[in-house]
This record gives structure tokens, C-alpha cells and sequence, in this order.
């Protein structure tokens, strides 16, 4: 029986199990790796719910390849899916080639799908193409952006850049002349004509007398 609901499973991707639950396969997303330069396509995986639908698909199935009326494969299938109801802590029933029926820790049965080949879907090398002008994301230490938001953000910051070094120049030039108007107003120094110190007048020598 396992084989023929795996049968089934294949070729209709959905398997209703009557009282047990039903079986689906899903394809995950396709993934792009740009460090990688590959492209995964999406993977057929088997997902189990502990809802059940309308069954008579597998069970005209299951009637057309052992050769036998729809009741009778109805009520094998139903057996089938009363010893999956009455599995206990640590017994499994393998589907072939897809996985395992188990009682989970709360006590419910649950599925452990294996992982299905992709033989017809292979990994794809990928090289990003960019043209010129066109918004493309990129990665700017560990934050990811758009390449319209990096011009913005430099394009905004350049004048203030410029701002920036024309008040540091206008600042030193003030230092500068200040620097300059004191040095020429201190009387200890030269200035640019000669000595600008006023001279220091000594009292006479007492050897020496003052005519009137």
C-alpha cells in the first residue's frame, strides 16, 4: 500500500489519507546567490496536514493497478490509515522515496519527508549584469542598498564638504592676520622701518658734572 500512495503522490503531488491526514508536494522559491553567481530553482518538498480530503482519486488507483473493486481498495486504504492512527512512541512507517510516517512528542502522528531529487532542475551559473543608469542593489559593509541611494547620499554631502574647507580657510586666515596685527604692535619687537623701542635713558655717571 505504502508504494502506491507514493505512486500516487507522484504523479497527482496531493494524497488524501481518510482519517490520517493528507500528503502535498510544495516547490520552495527560487533562490539567487550573488556571491555565488548561481541561481537554485525551486525544490519539490512533502509537506504532511492532519487534514483529510475526498480520497476516491487513490482509490481508484489503488483499484486499477491491483485489479480489484473501488470498496475493497477503499477499505485497504482505510485499514492502512488506522495502523497509521495507532503508531506509538518510536515506530515508523516508511513511504518509499518519501519519507516517514511518526508519533511526534505531543503524541501526534507527523511526517518526515526525505529530500526528493532535482534531476531535471540543476543549480544555474549566473552573472549579474548591470547597465549603466539602472538602480541595482549592493552591499555597503553589512548593509544592503541601492546604488540611486549612494549617489544621493555623496551628492548631498559634497557642498557641505565644501562649506566645510571655505569656513577652516576664512578661520586661519583670521588667525593669521591676527597673529600679524599684534606682532606689529608690540613694542619690544622691530619694526618693518627699525627699531620701534623707546630708548632708555641712564642717570649721569657721578664722575661727571653738568654745565649750566
Amino acid at each position: 500500500m505504502q508504494k502506491l500512495i507514493t505512486e500516487y503522490l507522484f504523479q497527482h503531488k496531493k494524497c488524501s489519507l481518510p482519517g490520517a491526514g493528507s500528503l502535498e508536494i510544495r516547490n520552495t522559491e527560487a533562490t539567487v546567490s550573488a556571491g555565488q553567481k548561481m541561481i537554485t530553482p525551486p525544490m519539490p518538498e512533502i509537506h504532511f496536514t492532519d487534514h483529510s480530503g475526498d480520497a476516491a482519486g487513490l482509490h481508484n488507483y489503488i483499484a486499477t493497478v491491483k485489479g480489484i473493486s473501488v470498496d475493497e481498495a477503499a477499505n485497504e486504504l482505510n485499514k492502512f490509515c488506522g495502523g497509521l492512527r495507532s503508531l506509538q512512541q518510536g515506530d515508523k512507517c516508511n513511504m518509499p522515496d518519501a519519507g516517514n510516517f511518526y508519533i511526534n512528542h505531543k503524541g501526534q502522528l507527523d511526517f518526515i519527508p526525505e529530500i526528493l531529487p532535482n534531476y531535471f532542475l540543476p543549480n544555474i551559473d549566473a552573472e549579474r549584469i548591470v547597465h549603466d543608469g539602472d538602480p541595482h542593489s549592493i552591499l555597503v559593509g553589512d548593509t544592503e542598498t541601492t546604488n540611486t541611494a549612494m549617489e544621493e547620499y555623496f551628492s548631498e554631502d559634497k557642498p557641505f564638504k565644501k562649506k566645510v574647507w571655505w569656513i577652516v580657510a576664512v578661520v586661519l586666515l583670521i588667525l593669521v592676520a591676527a597673529a600679524i596685527v599684534y606682532y606689529l604692535n608690540d613694542d619690544r619687537v622691530n619694526s618693518f622701518f627699525g627699531n620701534s623701542g623707546k630708548p632708555e635713558v641712564k642717570a649721569a655717571d657721578s664722575s661727571y658734572r653738568s654745565l649750566p
